[in-house]
């Protein structure tokens, strides 16, 4: 199974809709630099840095160019192209998009991550497995590292019981390897 790649599109529509419609950032803040992919990761600090300072500070490109390069970022950090085109590109594609679709970009930069964090996690559980003794462990050992991901996705701060209707269902069938119904 592959590892669940990043969006380059959908990154780049969410920070241009952020540097266009800065106003709607209380409503996405949830996002994080894990969102993204490393090359715009220090982009994504950047302005998450100036919209969080208080007051709010500027997030246009000029302003941002500045800040980025005293970062040490520069061209080829952005795949060769001059920083200010690059950000300035960015703005434009977000005045071409509607400020509500900034939710919808968040909702697809969480479910990628997520995506990713569960790829992580199955690797973990892999190892766990192995050395299970029973079927019981199996399940406890995958259903804790999943629900600790859904309960993060969904910021609820609960783990929630991602398996809890499989164990009903070996418990229902007394461990047994194979159901009446053949599976």
């Amino acid at each position: 199974m592959a590892t669940p790649s990043y969006s380059p599109e959908i990154e780049q529509s969410f920070l241009g809709i952020i540097l266009a419609e800065p106003t709607c950032w209380p409503e996405v803040n949830m996002v994080s630099r894990n969102d993204f992919a490393p090359i715009r990761r220090h982009l994504f600090d950047t302005i998450k840095g100036q919209l969080d300072a208080v007051p709010p500070q500027p997030v246009s490109p000029v302003i941002l160019v500045e800040k980025l390069k005293s970062y040490g970022l520069s061209e080829t950090d952005v795949g060769g192209v001059d920083l200010l085109t690059y950000l300035t590109g960015l703005s434009d594609r977000g005045r071409m998009l509607r400020k509500e679709e900034a939710t919808e970009f968040l909702r697809e930069l969480k479910l990628l991550t997520v995506k990713r964090e569960y790829r992580s996690r199955f690797k973990e559980v892999e190892a766990q497995v192995d050395a299970a003794k029973s079927f019981g462990d199996v399940v406890k050992a995958t259903d804790g590292a999943l629900s600790a991901v859904t309960s993060e996705y969904f910021r609820t701060g609960e783990t929630e019981d991602v398996f809890g209707g499989m164990r009903e269902l070996i418990e229902e069938c007394g461990n047994q390897t194979k159901l009446e119904e053949g599976y």
